[in-house]
This record gives structure tokens, sequence and C-alpha cells, in this order.
């Protein structure tokens, strides 16, 4: 298991040496500590100099107001690795459409414990939710449509598994997860290559060479000049980066009379927001990939209650 030290260690060297194991296990447990450390590092001393014998308590999650759950995977792995006394009993889980005033969920024990994780667990319930439920909303523009809705990589430093989850949670899909995981060329690329054409050149070798046969190549364009570069370059897919509504139709109009055994899919990035993203998906395009799903999420209203205190003897019962 890859510790705290020891990624600090990588880092200071600059880059992590390439026979450095980072799994998702351990970059979720590396965001559980640094979580956990970073809101108790010496404790609770509010709730230790109230609560001497720290009686068992049980506390309620309520949603607020309508919600998409997410976050509880989160909750989960904090608890297993830093609270252990305490039992979370879930009634809705992450994906589970709710109406205000509904109970979520419950955890019990220590109450020292359950006000120590409290935060914690608000934070990840509240923040995660809101990106599900932003997701939802999106979707719900475009259900009539045969068209994905995706996110991008504009996302948190180390909240990119929780936030893309979140996503797929409301309804909507991933992008490439990371810079390691599919060829993307940007308007930067083109521009520091010298062309689209020269910088796609330079993908396709490098794809063959490094043999990253499962490695999709993407483009972005800004131009129909730059859209006819990609489509005779026999890309997977093409960004219509930023375009305006006559810009994309003349896209897409160029896609339709080219005669190829493989078209590409085409995708609108850029500028998408819920006032328009039901006309942009009538256009005759694939995907629209909207970083507003978590970059502009508004953590939702959750709260957590104690409901009563009870004595050691009754722990059980709860």
């Amino acid at each position: 298991m890859l510790l705290i030290c020891d990624f600090i260690a990588m880092s200071s060297k600059g880059r992590a040496k390439k026979s450095a194991s980072f799994s998702r296990k351990d970059h979720d447990n590396l965001l559980i500590d640094l979580s956990y450390y970073e809101d108790t590092p010496q404790g609770d001393i509010t709730s230790q100099a109230i609560f001497k014998n720290a009686p068992v308590a049980k506390a309620i999650f309520w949603a607020k107001e309508p919600l998409v759950v997410s976050g509880w995977r989160f909750v989960n792995l904090l608890l297993a690795r830093h609270f252990k006394k305490l039992t979370l009993s879930i009634d809705y889980q992450d994906g589970s459409v709710l109406t205000k005033r509904t109970k979520i969920g419950t955890v019990s024990g220590p109450i020292t414990d359950i006000l120590r994780a409290e935060r914690l667990m608000l934070n990840a319930l509240q923040h995660l939710s809101g990106i599900a439920t932003q997701t939802q909303i999106f979707i719900k523009k475009i259900s009539n449509q045969k068209v994905s809705l995706l996110d991008t990589r504009k996302t948190l430093p180390a909240w990119r598994f929780f936030e893309k989850e979140a996503v797929r949670h409301g309804g909507g899909q991933n992008h490439r997860f990371s810079l390691s995981d599919h060829y993307m060329i940007k308007d930067n690329h083109s521009d520091g290559a010298g062309s689209l054409e020269k910088a796609i050149l330079l993908v396709k070798e490098d794809k063959v060479c490094n043999k990253r046969k499962s490695s999709l190549i993407i483009t972005e364009v800004r131009t129909d000049k730059e859209f006819k570069t990609a489509l005779k370059s026999s890309v997977d897919i093409i960004l219509l980066d930023n375009m305006s509504k006559s810009e994309i139709k003349k896209c897409v109009r160029i896609y339709k009379q080219e005669k190829m055994p493989h078209k590409p899919l085409l995708e609108i990035s850029g500028g998408v927001t819920l006032a328009t993203i039901s006309q942009s998906a009538k256009l005759g395009i694939h995907r629209i990939s909207v970083g507003a799903l978590t970059h502009s999420a508004r953590a939702v209203d959750i709260s957590l209650k104690i409901e009563k205190t009870l004595s050691k003897e009754k722990v059980a019962k709860i």
C-alpha cells in the first residue's frame, strides 16, 4: 500500500518512478487520510470536553431538498479506515432520486466519533450529490434525443474518481479519466505543432510505436477547415469546440456528405449550458461534454441530526 509519506517522497523528487504503483485503492486511502488528518489532527476537543464517557448515539442523514444521492462509497471508506466503531445503515443507495425531507441513512456508535466524522461525511455527500443532481438536470434536457452527456477533466484535485462516479450516478457518462487514457489534440497542441494535420500525424505515429491500440484519437477543431482535416485523417472523435450554432450545422452538413466506411463521432464541447443544451442536442451530433457538471455543481443540502443518545447496553438495539 502506498502511504502518505511515500507519496510525498515521490512528489519531492519531481516525478514518480515508472515502477511506482499508484492504484485506485492507494488513491482513495490517500484522499481519506488527508481529509481525516486535515479536520482532526489532534482530535475533536469540543466533543471530548462535553462527552467524557462517549455515550452511544444514533444520527440520521436527511435530504433537505430534492436531490440525487452520491457519496456513500467515500463515507464507507472513511468509516472503515478511521471510525471502525461507527455503523452505517443506508436507506437510499447512490443514484437514488429523492424528494425533500427524505431520510437517506443512519449512523450509530460513540457520539464523539459521529461528531468527528460528521463534517467529512456531509462534505462528501453534499458535494457529490450536488454533481449527481446537476448531471440529472442536464440529462432531462436531452432525454428525447439520442445524444450522450459526458463530463470533462475539470474536477477538484484528488477528487476525480469520486466526482466522475457522481456523474454516472446522475445518468451521465465519463470522458477520458486522465491524460494517459486517450489522445486528445487540443488547440494548443495544434498551434504548437504548426498545424492540426501535423499534430494528428505525430499522434498516429506515437500510437503505432507505443502500441496503444486501445487509445482513441480525439481532436478539437475550431473551424470548418480544421473539421475537414480531422475528418479526412480518420480520427475517432471530433470535438466541435466553442463553435456557434451555424458553424456546427455547417460541419454536420460536411459530415453527412462525406462517404466513409467508419465515420468519427461528433461532439460539442465548450460553452454548453442548461439554457442551450436542448438546442445543441438537435444539431445532428452524438455527444455533448459539459465541464459544469463537476466544476460548477452546487452542493446540495443534507443534514445529520442526532436522534437519540443511548447507554452502551442498548447499542445492540439501534
